[in-house]
C-alpha cells in the first residue's frame, strides 16, 4: 500500500525508532515498526491481519485502527486523491483501499 502522514511530527515518530521509543516505550515502538512494515507489504487494507484491525466510526466518517503493544493504536484513513473506493451505501470500501494516510498514534485508556 501507499502511505502518507498527516504531519511531519508523525512521520518522524514512525521513521525514527529512537524517537518512538522515547515517546511510547520499546514494546510499542517495535510494534509500530512491525505494523508499518505490514502496511507497506499489503496490497490493500484487507491484507492487514495483525494488530486487531478495526473500523472506527467518527463524526466525520470512518477510520481504521491497528493495535500496538501496550495501550496505543495506529489510526489511519483512506487517502485516495480521486475515487476513494465506496460501497453501494457510500461507506469506504476498506477491502479495496490501497492508499492511506496515518493520522495519529492514539492512547487507548480502556485496557
Amino acid at each position: 500500500m501507499r502511505l502518507a502522514f498527516i504531519s511531519a511530527e508523525l512521520r518522524i515518530l514512525c521513521e525514527d525508532e529512537n524517537k518512538a521509543i522515547a515517546k511510547f516505550g520499546r514494546a510499542t515502538a517495535i510494534d509500530l515498526q512491525t505494523r508499518l512494515a505490514d502496511i507497506i507489504a499489503a496490497n490493500t487494507v484487507e491484507d492487514l491481519i495483525a494488530g486487531n484491525p478495526q473500523i472506527i466510526n467518527t463524526g466525520e466518517g470512518t477510520q481504521f485502527a491497528l493495535d500496538l503493544a501496550g495501550t496505543h493504536r495506529l489510526i489511519f484513513t483512506a487517502d485516495h486523491t480521486k475515487n476513494t473506493p465506496r460501497t453501494s451505501g457510500k461507506r469506504i470500501d476498506w477491502p479495496q483501499v490501497n492508499y492511506i494516510q496515518l493520522i495519529e498514534i492514539q492512547q487507548i485508556h480502556e485496557r
